[in-house]
């Protein structure tokens, strides 16, 4: 609920930024993801794209090692998302 919430708020140059100043391609498919979830700006979603590395990553890193995978982001979705983007939570 806080992203929905916050989606108004958050500064999209200002997170492509520090995605770059981090220099790892898993902050682009994780922000990408998460974009996509929100509805975020589908130029910088194209943008993130660009930058994300070869090899499948999974979204929580601490999570299982088993999931559906999000090919387009190269990420393996290892978490239960029941809830996660409910706004009535």
């Amino acid at each position: 609920k806080a992203f929905r919430e916050a989606k108004e708020k958050v500064n999209l140059y200002k997170l492509d930024d520090y995605a770059k100043k981090m220099g790892r391609g898993i902050a682009f498919k994780r922000l990408g993801l998460l974009a996509e979830w929100l509805g975020w700006s589908p130029g910088m979603r194209r943008l993130w794209r660009k930058h994300i590395s070869k090899g499948v990553s999974f979204l929580d890193p601490q999570g299982p090692k088993s999931g559906p995978q999000i090919s387009r982001w190269n990420l393996r979705l290892n978490f239960n998302l029941e809830g996660f983007l409910d706004p009535d939570r």
